[in-house]
């Protein structure tokens, strides 16, 4: 097994996985930006990082601001020099998760954290900051294929882009559909290619003498 921290995975090499699952940790993260181009430099050239992270409205965050894309940026640029903005987050987390504490017990239990390094939400998203997160981390190193919002959570699948195919190289594949009537499971079926597809590939319907109307 490999134990790293989520934003530093130096064991493992770049293009060396195939797919990176992060279900509520970004959220965790100091500089999330930088966890993310992380888990992007590990994955390989057409694989998926599943990132999932909980929306401002569960029970912890509630009562605090969405944070801006700028602060992001800023932990970025700053990374491991932001001290000060940590603990406020941890005073800020505090208040919101644990109400009924006195102000005078929301400040010692604020400090305890900030004292053992406690992960906590850090960061406070909705779907917006969201998408604009994975959008300044993905570049053109990646491209967002799903994003999905239920509940009190957001959830998005990005793709590692796959190296441009050199000139002269042969064709990657061929996908074949024979058809024969059917016609609405066959526009399913070419549908879900052209959303699902990667690479380098070719589409190729054969009609096997239709007799329905509008195959």
């Amino acid at each position: 097994s490999i134990q790293a921290d989520a934003d530093k995975l130096t064991p493992l090499e770049d293009d060396s996985v195939d797919f990176v699952v992060t279900n509520h940790v970004i959220e965790h993260l100091r500089d999330p930006l930088s966890g993310l181009a992380e888990w992007i430099r590990v994955v390989k050239p057409g694989g998926h990082l599943f990132v999932s992270v909980p929306d401002q409205s569960n029970p912890y965050d509630k009562d605090r601001a969405v944070t801006t894309l700028e602060h992001l940026r800023a932990d970025r640029d700053q990374h491991g020099q932001r001290a000060e903005e940590d603990a406020a987050h941890a005073h800020d987390w505090t208040r919101s998760a644990h109400p009924t504490m006195t102000p005078e017990q929301q400040k010692d239990f604020s400090e305890k954290l900030i004292r053992e390094k406690y992960d906590i939400h850090f960061h406070v998203f909705d779907g917006a900051l969201f998408r604009q997160m994975l959008a300044e981390a993905c570049g053109d190193q990646a491209e967002l294929r799903e994003f999905l919002s239920v509940g009190e959570e957001h959830f998005a699948i990005l793709r590692k882009r796959p190296p441009q195919r050199k000139a002269g190289l042969a064709r990657g594949v061929d996908i074949v559909i024979p058809v024969y009537n059917a016609r609405d499971f066959t526009k399913r079926c070419i549908e879900s290619v052209l959303e699902h597809a990667t690479g380098d590939w070719r589409l190729v319907l054969v009609n096997d003498a239709s007799t329905q109307a509008g195959v």
